[in-house]
């Protein structure tokens, strides 16, 4: 019950305790009593911290990425309310967003709250539409990922024109990728 006060204190006193942090550090470095809060990789706006893994990656440690002032404490919850800290400091990755909370508690009482993002990658499918051409392979794709070159199908009294999008663009849902054919013209010549 103490710690759910205490953790309710912090949300309560966020932003009192942000701006005292701001005024205490100094050139990106943290200070004693300082309740700023630093993590390797990650992109920092406002109180909101995010990183992104490969899809592969399925689980994530802050321990040794996340920088405290050495007189402050921090804890890694699960839940905005402060009821399931994650006394580990390494989460369970699922496909999406992982969103969890970091307190950050200073000698001399003040509290720093933060969000944190580990986004771990989708992987999509794209399938390939010949319109009747030789076949394409499917492939599947990490989120914000480019497809894979793919050989130019064939069809009997056709010519291959294009598919109907653009490679470099980069993959971010299932999609369907369609072949462009221009029909052969013949000239027949009678003797």
């Amino acid at each position: 019950m103490k710690n759910i006060k205490i953790f309710l204190a912090a949300i309560a006193s966020f932003t009192f305790a942000f701006s005292l942090a701001s005024c205490e550090s100094t050139n990106g470095k943290i200070n004693d009593n300082d309740t700023s809060l630093q993590i390797t990789d990650f992109t920092k706006e406002n109180n909101n911290f995010n990183y992104k893994v490969n899809n592969d990656i399925k689980t994530y440690s802050f321990i040794d990425k996340v920088t405290v002032s050495k007189t402050s404490n921090w804890k890694l919850y699960s839940d905005i309310n402060g009821k399931n800290e994650i006394i580990t400091k390494t989460i369970n990755l699922k496909i999406g967003d992982n969103i969890n909370y970091i307190l950050v508690t200073a000698e001399n009482g003040d509290l720093g709250f933060y969000t944190v993002n580990v986004r771990r990658l989708d992987l999509f499918t794209v399938n390939f539409n010949t319109n009747g051409g030789s076949s394409i392979q499917f492939q599947k794709v990490q989120e914000e990922s480019c497809v894979s070159p793919v050989p130019n199908p064939s069809k009997n009294g056709y010519t291959f024109s294009k598919w109907d999008y653009d490679f470099r663009t980069p993959i971010i849902s299932d999609i369907t990728i369609n072949a462009e054919w221009i029909a052969n013209a013949y000239t027949i010549t009678f003797d």
